[in-house]
């Protein structure tokens, strides 16, 4: 695992891998990612069906080609031989990592696509070997990972074990919605509307419990663009036992220009002096606006509670035209943000109807040993070791 002192970016290297892949008669190459794959990695996606990305190239470079923490692109692609068509692509997010006094590279899958019409063939798994290997040789190492349901039985195969789901808690202004979309004609007609009632009474009666309640020594500030230098100095103040994404200035920089998000920071200050901030990403999706608080910091400490319960007042009365608020991870008390009318996916009443976000890992550094699962001796399959809000996963 690398020093601190270590330089964040990974050094350039002098040759690309190509595998030769054949299945059903095809013929593919396999590769790393060149300047003239970016239209076709966006024409295989609409080919997929995946989720559009309105930033489009400027999102594309944003992801892959502006990341801080590799000197490199990290994807790479399934050609077919005869006509030069991308079928299939491997991209990965990289983060630095802290465990403890120590950093090391983390890659992160994202955005993972082969053509509907050369599925079944082994390019997923061929692509996962041959940027697996790759890695091994260099710098990054660990994967972490919360694919979708259709890709995680690939990654289990290849190696990875399983950690555990991934906490989150919403609060849902208008139930109605999600019981049609997850229910549709299951349920009586008016139950949409006497759910949207109740929740606008109880998150009312929420919001009245703590308006006014905070210290006359705390103030919030809101910034509509992000404050770095105060974000890393309150990132890096209370540093968490816990496996999580360094908190710098150059994350800070770099992690919120995703152009399919709004960001927006919220400081508090005691006496003048920032003591806590959160970082909320607003967007519209499937008719929906979304409010997801990706960051709260610092990372670990009681004293930063009463700052985040004054920002989290703030947050709700700034975005109170979002139908959804999130927040993923263990990074904010589930008690406080409770009493913020937020409630757990995994418990009553949201668990019937949520979506499980499951993290899995693998050492890319691999030794035969006990001790490859680990770093800075902890055990990347234990999920009381990970610290992951929304930040640190590649859809926010």
């Amino acid at each position: 695992m690398s020093s601190p002192d270590v330089a964040l970016r990974e050094t350039a290297t002098e040759t690309d891998p190509v595998v030769t892949h054949e299945a059903k008669g095809e013929t593919y190459t396999l590769r790393r990612y060149r300047p003239e794959d970016r239209q076709p990695f966006f024409d295989l996606h609409d080919a997929i069906g995946m989720i559009p990305h309105d930033g489009g190239t400027e999102w594309f470079d944003w992801k892959f080609v502006d990341n801080p923490y590799l000197a490199h692109t990290p994807l790479f692609v399934a050609e077919r031989e005869d006509t030069g068509e991308i079928v299939g692509v491997r991209p990965f997010m990289a983060f630095r990592l802290r465990a403890g006094p120590r950093t090391a590279i983390g890659l992160q899958t994202a955005d993972t696509g082969v053509h509907p019409d050369h599925r079944s063939r082994g390019l997923f798994s061929r692509m996962n070997e041959l940027a697996f290997e790759y890695y091994r040789q260099r710098e990054p190492e660990v994967m972490f990972s919360i694919p979708n349901d259709l890709s995680r039985p690939g990654y289990l195969k290849g190696g990875a074990k399983t950690v555990s789901p991934i906490r989150s808690h919403f609060r849902i202004e208008s139930p109605s919605q999600f019981i049609d979309q997850k229910l549709g004609s299951w349920v009586p007609s008016q139950t949409g509307s006497v759910l949207d009632g109740l929740a606008s009474g109880y998150l009312g009666f929420r919001d009245r419990r703590h308006n006014g309640d905070s210290s006359k020594r705390i103030t919030v500030d809101r910034h509509a663009t992000i404050p770095s230098e105060t974000l890393a100095a309150l990132g890096t103040s209370h540093v968490p036992s816990e496996i999580h994404a360094v908190r710098d200035r150059r994350f800070y920089d770099w992690r919120f220009e995703n152009p399919n998000w709004e960001y927006d920071a919220f400081v508090a200050n005691r006496d003048g002096d920032p003591f806590a901030a959160m970082v909320a990403g607003t967007r519209e999706h499937g008719g929906r606006v979304l409010t997801r608080i990706v960051d709260a910091v610092p990372l670990s400490g009681e004293d930063r509670l009463p700052g985040f319960a004054a920002i989290l007042s703030r947050l709700l009365e700034v975005h109170r035209d979002s139908d959804v608020f999130a927040f993923a991870g263990t990074g904010v008390p589930s008690k406080l943000l409770r009493q913020f009318g937020f409630q757990p996916n995994d418990e009553l009443p949201l668990s019937p109807v949520s979506n499980q976000t499951i993290l899995i890992t693998m050492p890319l550094q691999r030794t035969n040993t006990e001790n490859e699962w680990m770093i800075e001796g902890r055990d990347v399959t234990d999920p009381t070791n990970w610290q992951l809000p929304f930040c640190e996963q590649n859809t926010a």
